[in-house]
């Protein structure tokens, strides 16, 4: 099935043929013949979109938007309405109500189906309720949202440059947005350029419709405009490109041409949308940056480390090369815990492994696996360079202090290393085998006196 919509609608003749109008597009459609049922089916079923008449007799549907925006499960579900008259002043109350759209019977497919697409597609990666109740609370996605958010930057991209000036002062009387103007063509030939946009307003010319179809395209397509939001500004003379403009990306499509109310509230939504699947892709991010390191010295931690290191092997089996493992290990690190206190201890460690960072190539890996112990791993590299590393490891640590700014002192420091090499000539030795080599290696550097590179 392509989603699960709910159809909500008095009348069972109007509910039975839209069910089987969308049941044969492959959605699994509920029903409710009243809001009281629809309340009833939203609180057992996950619903990825209702669609509902606006006359409903039991009550007010305009009300019934605003208590599914008020709830937290419900806040970020579509809703379609569908009336019988093109009423500017009811579609403005629709919106300003939460509603996403409203369509007017009859309603074909060929604007019925794209209109549906879209919002399924926004809502499946937008949606909170994907995610557990307490990684939403956790991550701040269940905070209210204002209406409107600053900084925005909204881009208007028609042919008619003066109309697309007048637009731009209209619509900045209403909203604290940062409008700018641009050539249909002009736009598809920086489409490329960042910053990017935050909303992409389209005004297809009559004469030329490909070129905004292409832009729209572009914009999906580019890495630097993907996630920006696009609306497209239609006419009786352009009505007929809704349905490709949806598909191809757009988010929503205005069909009644210029109206700088709806089009500031229809901004709005769209920019809280687009703000929302901002923050849930930055926490995504995040979320694997801290799954793989360590806090207190943003070093790589021990479950990457593992892993890279598998990829170095890898790679030197198949290109028949030799790589170093190293571990490294701060002398008397509990001498400066217990003389300065845990926080001179961290800021050591952090201090520390800045240095070592330092003293290592950028394609070179270093993670801390331990307390005060790193790991290194070096690709394609000699013994005798590994070894040379290893000891200006050494040297660069005791030349000079670590400062802690804090107890406005420098803490000496030396480390011990372990190195062992993997790769060409090692063939059968495991990673297990190098890193337990590496470590005697550094047991015996430490038994030796500490403050020097052991190899075995």
């Amino acid at each position: 099935m392509s989603g699960k919509l709910l159809i909500v609608d008095h009348e069972t003749t109007s509910r039975t043929k839209m069910k089987v109008r969308l049941k044969g597009a492959f959605y699994d459609v509920l029903g409710a013949k009243n809001l009281g049922e629809a309340r009833a089916v939203l609180d057992a079923e996950r619903t990825d979109l209702v669609l509902m008449d606006a006359r409903m007799p039991d009550e007010d549907p305009l009300r019934f938007c605003r208590n599914l925006r008020a709830s937290p499960k419900t806040a970020h579900l579509p809703v379609l309405l569908v009336t019988t008259s093109n009423d500017r002043n009811y579609r403005i109350r629709a919106l300003r109500a939460g509603a996403d759209n409203v369509l007017v019977q009859p309603v074909d497919n060929e604007v019925l189906l794209p209109r549906l697409r879209s919002m399924m597609r926004r809502n499946e990666f937008n949606d909170p309720a994907d995610l557990p109740n307490e990684t939403v609370q956790a991550l701040g996605l269940a905070d209210a949202q204002t209406e409107f958010q600053t900084c925005a930057s909204v881009l208007i991209a028609s042919q008619d440059s003066p109309t697309a000036m007048l637009w731009k002062r209209l619509l900045s009387e209403k909203a604290p947005y940062d409008f700018t103007t641009q050539a249909l063509g002009e736009a598809l030939q920086s489409v490329t350029r960042a910053p990017a946009p935050d909303v992409f307003v389209i005004v297809p010319d009559a004469s030329d419709p490909d070129t905004s179809l292409r832009l729209i395209a572009e914009i999906r397509a580019r890495s630097v405009t993907r996630h920006s939001a696009v609306l497209v500004v239609l006419n009786s003379t352009t009505r007929d490109l809704q349905g490709d403009a949806l598909d191809l990306g757009a988010q929503d499509v205005m069909v009644d041409g210029f109206d700088a109310e709806e089009m500031t509230l229809r901004i709005s939504k769209i920019i809280q949308t687009k703000r929302l699947a901002d923050r849930l892709r930055s926490n995504v991010r995040h979320g694997l940056q801290a799954a793989v390191t360590d806090p207190l010295t943003g070093l790589f931690n021990r479950r990457y480390a593992m892993t890279h290191l598998a990829r170095i092997a890898e790679q030197a089996a198949i290109k028949d090369r030799s790589f170093a493992v190293m571990m490294v290990d701060l002398d008397r690190f509990k001498a400066v815990n217990d003389r300065y206190g845990h926080a001179a201890g961290d800021a050591v460690l952090a201090g520390a492994a800045r240095r070592l960072r330092g003293s290592l190539r950028p394609v070179d890996l270093l993670a801390r696996i331990g307390g005060e112990e790193f790991l290194i791993a070096m690709p394609d590299v000699a013994k005798s360079t590994a070894e040379k590393v290893a000891e200006r490891i050494c040297h660069d640590m005791r030349a000079l202090p670590v400062n802690i700014p804090k107890l406005d002192l420098g803490v000496p420091v030396t480390v011990s290393v372990g190195l062992t090499m993997g790769g060409n000539h090692n063939l059968d030795r495991s990673l297990d085998a190098l890193i337990q080599n590496a470590d005697q290696a550094l047991y015996q550097a430490k038994s030796a006196g500490r403050d020097q590179v052991l190899t075995v």
